[in-house]
């Protein structure tokens, strides 16, 4: 039996591996487990963006750094750092 297109549109939502199927046919323990996962997932991807904008203040910061050492001495090299 062959599907045309539209059939088979429509019925892939209706697929035993569909997210609603895995939710109406799931008892406790699997919602929970799918609610962790949702919430490891959601922090996984805060520490990605958080670390990501933490390197990237580094890298903005690094010139500043390296003129501070090329300094000849304290006071100027804190002079640059804070302009």
């Amino acid at each position: 039996m062959k599907l045309d297109m539209p059939d088979a549109l429509l019925s892939a939502s209706d697929t035993p591996f569909s997210i609603s199927r895995y939710w109406a046919q799931g008892d406790a323990i699997s919602h929970a487990v799918a609610y962790l996962l949702l919430a490891m997932s959601l922090v996984s991807w805060f520490l990605i963006l958080s670390k990501g904008l933490s390197l990237y203040r580094v890298r903005r910061a690094a010139p500043a750094l390296d003129a501070f050492w090329a300094a000849p001495n304290l006071k100027d090299g804190i002079a640059l750092l804070t302009v």
